[in-house]
């Protein structure tokens, strides 16, 4: 298989084949028909002498037409790709396709890699890249290389979530002049759709219709101030305005405790959205109060609060957390970033919940490093298995780690660069 087409007698036998743009960015379709059914594989080779595969081919029901999308090259590098097939023992080739990926735009920030990917570990990354000036969205592979990025958001929330069933990345871009603009788009062919709405902020989830939940506000006067109050809302579909689900008026008396913004006091300063479509909960950071909230979609009702003063749970020591950013439930267990930890830097904590006995436990537990602590922003997630990808927010870092703060990966923006909610993704290819 090592020879070209047409090499010798022991070459592979030639067959039509064609690569073309899919139209997403950095995005190829490679296809090539065989005279009988056959399995399939892309072979690349790079300028530098790099060499990759890609397995994942499609076929039609007979096994003679087939089709392997590429994704997930670094920026501004060159490439040959050739695929094979066997069958019966004998061995089909194409022709051998140079391409080459678009170059890394100059506005988007150097990343560097400071801990190498452990060994097996492999896959990508999504970061949300937040400056002054606002937000840019880009993946990056484990290496540190650009393979995809969108530079445009003057503004968004501070999540960029890929769904790898169907590869679409879907994002918010909130402040825009007719209002929040939620959309999605295949890193394979581009396409997408976006919706229009007037609320929207910090972090969304999207639904499987199509539709979005979403941080949104509800601005009223306390005795001459200017109050900014969080709400969760729901976008159609079609666009348009958005109803609310919850509002924090509805569930709590203003305290005066909230985070100063252009717009007024924002309080109780929602900065994170998850929602179970299957229980139909909501679980709700709420940075000024300390505490999670999980909220019943279909009442309104707040079913509990974890942390806090008004804390169902009774945390103690460790077991407490200020300032809570990103929280994710999995199982019985949370785990999110505490931005307050004592010694100024940031933690990522887990705890086990137990709603009957309404008790809970502290699971893991570990503070960012020097380069890691974090203020605003920042995200923990489950990964495979007992690992977590973590964004450490203002710190600027990114880690892959092991529950007990092993570090397996780590990846460090320039200065001046915070990570909104990041996400570690195994492949970008669709179906895997």
């Amino acid at each position: 298989l090592a020879c070209s087409p047409g090499g010798g007698a022991d070459s592979p036998l030639a067959v039509d084949g064609a690569l073309v743009e899919a139209g997403g960015l950095n995005a190829w379709i490679l296809s090539w028909s065989t005279p009988e059914a056959s399995d399939g594989v892309v072979r690349l080779v790079g300028g530098d002498g790099g060499r990759r595969e890609f397995t994942d081919v499609e076929s039609d029901a007979e096994g003679l037409e087939h089709r392997a999308v590429i994704l997930g090259l670094p920026a501004g590098t060159n490439w040959t790709a050739t695929a094979y097939s066997s069958a019966s023992g004998r061995e089909y080739a194409t022709d051998a396709f140079d391409f080459e990926t678009s170059p890394v735009p100059t506005d988007l920030p150097t990343v560097t890699v400071s801990v190498p990917p452990a060994d097996g570990l492999t896959g990508f990354v999504v970061l949300p890249l937040a400056t002054l000036e606002g937000v840019q969205f880009a993946i990056l592979d484990l290496d540190g290389n650009y393979v995809w990025w969108r530079t445009s958001f003057a503004m968004a929330c501070f999540r960029a979530e890929y769904e790898q069933a169907t590869g679409v990345l879907s994002t918010c871009s909130a402040d825009e002049a007719d209002g929040s603009h939620f959309s999605t788009e295949s890193l394979v062919d581009g396409t997408g759709t976006t919706v229009v709405t007037s609320q929207g902020h910090h972090d969304f989830v999207a639904l499987s219709d199509g539709s979005y939940l979403a941080l949104g506000e509800d601005r009223r006067q306390v005795d001459g101030l200017n109050v900014v109050g969080d709400t969760v809302v729901l976008v159609p579909a079609a666009g348009g305005e958005a109803s609310v689900v919850w509002n924090a008026w509805d569930s709590f008396a203003y305290d005066g405790i909230g985070v100063e913004s252009p717009n007024g006091m924002s309080w109780p300063h929602l900065n994170s959205l998850e929602f179970d479509e299957g229980t139909g909960k909501l679980l709700l950071g709420a940075y000024s109060r300390d505490s999670i909230l999980q909220v019943d979609r279909a009442t309104g009702a707040i079913d509990w609060e974890l942390g806090g003063e008004l804390d169902d749970f009774g945390l103690e020591g460790d077991e407490t957390f200020v300032h809570p950013h990103s929280p994710r439930r999995v199982g019985n267990e949370i785990t999110l970033v505490d931005a307050g930890a004592s010694d100024g830097r940031a933690r990522v904590i887990s705890l086990h919940i137990d709603e009957s006995a309404w008790s809970a436990g502290l699971g893991v537990s570990v503070e960012g490093g020097a380069a890691g602590g974090s203020s605003i922003l920042g995200n923990a997630e489950h990964i495979d298995g007992d690992r977590l990808f973590v964004a450490w927010g203002s710190g600027g870092t990114a880690v892959i780690m092991e529950r007990d703060g092993t570090v397996l990966w780590q990846a460090d923006t320039e200065l001046g660069v915070a990570l909104g909610y990041g996400q570690y993704i195994p492949s970008l290819l669709p179906g895997q």
